[in-house]
């Protein structure tokens, strides 16, 4: 199998002259003082005067004000010195915000994306790190976010040092031998993965966004996903091993050609797996404290604890430890498969989805729609599905996902040094996946 990385003028004022005012203009004896008549008639021009350069002062400078008001909102709710005006952008009509301006989820307090900040923000280059993050997010639908959770975002550069610049896809080289061999308006994906990979995630991706032109013009337009070849799981089961594939159907798909399947496997970083693993076993038991806080358990005393899942009718199979079964459940698919399949990673579904999604799309012949965006799946897609916990958010998830593995992968020594010893390196190598950095025995849980 091979792997893929692929404003009006101021109106005038005129005082009018105040009235006859007997003070100071006649002498005790009743005769008018022509002296005192001029002097008091000069004083009126002066006070005249003064008051209309006063008021005509005042008016400019209501006017200045006013034309300063105007170029603070015109320049997008910022001045000349960047002070912000967030009783103009609260006026902004929404195709402005989409483009200028991301908000509080209350939509009381905007603030611009790639303008300058006072020195609390974060800075341009971390900013401009983000904006190929953020530009996902609006694509998504996602309200815009407030400086706040910004800052916690994780920049493009950190996500492609974590995840890598491009998809990483195993068996693309069997997509031309599938379309070959089986009839365009016959082909169907189905998801396949072991527990915690995102099988349900890959699903609502392809069912959301994918479809087959020859089965849409065979059943209609109006038809369901499955029937335009977007089935929910391949027929043998979603969690069962490659090899149950010649032995189990589901209920449901007993009538289904599985070769004309083209399965979806999921797969994920071994270190977050088990964590995962660690939280939700589902039908995989072994020991590992009653309240899990020996997890993984790998290998106490130097004797390797083997795990028992149990699969598609109660059939029991067995693993050396938790690494151990990560190996032995993607050997089936990776090496022993002898038929078409892709093996997609849980974190390009999130990171690189519409990518992702589109490379399997086309490899079965089919198209991604063209009637809307693509569509992101804004949780961890297990809502829907009994059996899965509360999921996880968009936006917590690139968060979470996106940091480096942490030193020792968060695990006790002895569980790390068993887990570099169990764990198939070719398989780690042809995804992309690395043994975090050892840890601090100290900090060790």
């Amino acid at each position: 199998m091979s792997v893929t990385n692929g404003h009006g003028p101021a109106s005038s004022r005129t005082l009018k002259p105040p009235s006859k005012n007997p003070s100071g203009s006649t002498n005790i004896n009743g005769c008018t003082n022509s002296k005192g008549l001029a002097a008091l008639l000069g004083g009126l021009v002066i006070f005249t005067v003064f008051i209309d350069v006063y008021f005509l002062t005042s008016k400019n400078l209501s006017l200045s004000k006013f034309n300063i008001r105007h170029r603070q909102r015109h320049m997008g709710g910022y001045d000349k010195v960047g002070k912000h005006n967030p009783s103009y952008l609260s006026k902004m009509t929404w195709e402005s915000k989409r483009k200028f301006a991301f908000q509080d989820e209350d939509n009381q307090h905007k603030l611009p994306v790639l303008k300058t900040r006072n020195k609390e923000t974060v800075s341009s280059k971390q900013e401009f790190g983000r904006a190929p993050v953020l530009k996902v997010f609006e694509q998504a639908g996602i309200p815009p976010l407030n400086n706040t959770v910004i800052e916690t975002l994780p920049t493009w550069d950190q996500i492609v040092r974590v995840i890598g610049p491009k998809p990483v896809i195993g068996g693309l080289d069997t997509c031309e031998a599938f379309k070959q061999s089986v009839p365009a308006v016959e082909r169907m994906l189905g998801s396949s993965g072991m527990f915690n990979t995102g099988t349900n995630l890959v699903t609502h991706l392809l069912k959301n966004n994918c479809k087959i032109p020859e089965r849409v013009e065979k059943y209609g337009i109006d038809a369901s996903r499955e029937a335009h070849g977007m089935r929910w799981q391949v027929p043998w089961g979603k969690h069962s091993p490659a090899k149950y594939k010649e032995e189990h159907s589901t209920e449901k798909a007993k009538a289904i050609n599985k070769e004309w399947i083209m399965p979806v496997v999921t797969i994920r970083h071994p270190y977050s797996w088990m964590h995962s693993m660690c939280k939700n076993g589902y039908t995989a038991k072994w020991r590992h404290g009653f309240k899990g806080q020996n997890c993984p358990n790998l290998k106490p005393r130097g004797q390797w604890n083997e795990v028992t899942t149990k699969f598609a009718n109660g059939r029991m199979e067995y693993s050396d430890s938790l690494a151990h079964l990560w190996n032995d459940w993607y050997k089936m698919y990776i090496e022993d498969a002898k038929y078409p399949r892709l093996i997609v990673r849980l974190e390009d579904l999130m990171f690189h989805a519409e990518e992702t999604t589109t490379q399997i799309c086309t490899c079965v012949g089919g198209e991604i729609r063209t009637d809307r965006n693509f569509t992101y799946i804004l949780d961890s897609a297990k809502a829907d599905s009994p059996g899965h916990d509360k999921s996880t958010g968009f936006i917590q998830a690139w968060i979470k996902y996106s940091k480096p593995m942490p030193p020792g992968g968060n695990f006790r020594p002895i569980d790390y040094e068993a887990a570099k010893e169990a764990l198939n390196k070719d398989y780690m190598h042809m995804f992309h996946y690395d043994h975090p950095p050892p840890g601090d025995e100290k900090d060790a849980r």
